[in-house]
């Protein structure tokens, strides 16, 4: 953390690890010389746009926004601060600055669920050849969890502050159903209950052209939608005689890596092309 006390410090850390730019992200670094998952996420990011980058976890979010302030009044342009959006963008809260990265959906893992090598990550699972049908199947699982998603989003929007959590955002599993095959994708109806027993709730102005062409997977908390397409390729396996058991860390850290950059991510790909290209404006300039 030696580097980022000062402005000449976070000036020429990226030096000292030999690489384009140092971009700090959530989470806590491990003494191990491992990399956390957030970590593995903006490098592949970055990596994938042509820039060799350094990550290095550095708190929660308030660390990151009070660094990224030092950031902006010693005029750095090779330190990038890296945050989830949460709801941010919403609340009209969203830190603006070429050196200010935010994920494109509420979080990393809400980034994460299309656009990668299906392939790939279906044969973690187990072996198939073809892969198409299932490809198909599972994103129009996906879709048809979309409107309940959106819906959830706006909910915990209003309640964000209320005194009795509308769900338990350390168990984000919790909304998933446990067999997916069904069709079954979310159990809301504890949520639902939750906010007609509250009183409380924040009147939160959400214009709907904030909300157009956003789906509800990217809207809505990251770690239950990753729950919810982690449970579908479980359910999908369960029947099949070469079925693997696969953790959910290790399903995430093979999304991370079988991202698809080239478009096929949609309106994900352009967000992070434009970021990055602003970012590489402001430090050449």
């Amino acid at each position: 953390m030696i580097f980022s006390r000062t402005a000449d410090g976070l000036s020429a850390e990226h030096r000292f690890y030999e690489a384009d730019v140092v971009l700090y992200c959530e989470g806590s670094s491990k003494e191990d010389g491992t990399s956390s998952l957030d970590e593995l996420f903006w490098s592949e990011v970055m990596a994938a746009r042509g820039q060799k980058v350094f990550c290095k976890s550095f708190g929660c979010k308030a660390d990151l926004i009070a660094l990224a302030g030092r950031i902006f009044s010693g005029n750095v342009a090779r330190a990038i601060v890296a945050l989830d959006r949460d709801y941010d963008w919403l609340l009209s809260e969203q830190v603006e600055h070429p050196c200010v990265l935010y994920s494109y959906g509420y979080s990393w893992e809400s980034d994460l669920p299309y656009g990668f090598s299906f392939g790939k990550i279906m044969n973690l699972f187990f072996t198939v050849v073809d892969t198409s049908r299932l490809e198909q199947s599972y994103y129009s699982f996906m879709q048809s969890s979309d409107a309940q998603l959106r819906r959830l989003c706006l909910i915990d929007v209003r309640y964000r502050s209320a005194p009795v959590q509308i769900f338990d955002r350390s168990k984000p599993a919790s909304l998933v159903a446990s067999d997916t095959t069904g069709g079954r994708a979310l159990r809301a109806s504890g949520v639902v209950s939750k906010c007609r027993a509250t009183r409380f709730f924040e009147k939160v102005q959400i214009r709907q052209e904030q909300l157009h062409g956003r789906l509800g997977r990217e809207l809505f908390f990251g770690k239950t939608v990753l729950k919810l397409a982690y449970q579908w390729f479980v359910g999908n396996s369960k029947s099949k005689s070469s079925g693997r058991s696969v953790t959910y860390d290790t399903f995430c850290s093979a999304l991370i890596l079988n991202m698809q950059h080239d478009g096929r991510g949609g309106q994900r790909d352009a967000y992070f092309d434009e970021l990055v290209q602003r970012w590489r404006n402001y430090a050449l300039a």
